[in-house]
């Protein structure tokens, strides 16, 4: 394959995954991080087809076995800890099944998503949990809208990542001093959550709502 149809395949793909992924949201705190304690290599190879995990207990009955399965299944593969929104999307579904999407959404290669395999690598999960720790990290207060950081991350899009992450951080401490600032007037406050939340990447947006402030 020559590097130009290499990359109009790469491209291809990503917004194929683009199309898919559903991943992320909005206005919810981040859940804290469980370390899974794990002892093992990270891995690189193939998922089994079906994955067996003893007891059988029903998810619906158990939603704490759901997570704790959860923090064995990623442990077993060598992942430090164990995804946020997983841990938030395994109350409403088998963790099974939260752990397989989430690791063949964001720890297979690009080479080999276009080859077609699905060779799950650990070593990509724990760089792009990583990630998402530091994301969280600036949300604890103002939930932003962080779906635009999980699709970066599942296309393996480090430099756009780490540019998101950079204006994530700057608007976080923006916002802060703002609310600060205008802390006795409670509707404007509201606002500038409200459009800070779901508006931090639009450099656009942000400098009307800071321009007309300053005008009013």
């Amino acid at each position: 394959m020559n590097l130009d149809n290499f990359k109009k395949n790469i491209k291809l793909t990503l917004k194929d995954m683009l199309i898919s992924i559903d991943y992320g949201d909005v206005n919810r705190p981040p859940l804290p991080y469980i370390a899974t304690d794990t002892s093992e290599v990270p891995f690189v190879g193939f998922l089994p087809k079906e994955i067996a995990l003893q007891p059988q207990f029903s998810y619906d009955h158990f939603p704490k076995l759901s997570e704790t399965i959860l923090i064995e299944l990623f442990s077993s593969i060598g992942v430090e800890y164990v995804p946020e929104i997983t841990l938030f999307i395994v109350k409403k579904r088998r963790s099974i099944d939260v752990f397989r999407e989430f690791v063949e959404t964001f720890g297979i290669s690009l080479q080999n998503r276009l080859e077609g395999s699905l060779c799950i690598d650990a070593n990509i999960l724990n760089h792009v949990i990583s990630s998402l720790k530091r994301m969280d990290s600036f949300r604890q207060e103002y939930p932003f809208d962080n779906r635009l950081i999980y699709r970066s991350l599942a296309r393996q899009e480090m430099v756009e990542v780490e540019r998101l992450m950079s204006r994530l951080e700057e608007m976080n401490l923006l916002l802060g001093e703002l609310c600060v600032r205008h802390e006795n007037d409670a509707l404007l406050v509201e606002e500038l959550k409200r459009e800070f939340i779901a508006n931090w990447h639009k450099d656009r947006v942000i400098k009307k709502i800071i321009k007309r402030i300053k005008n009013d």
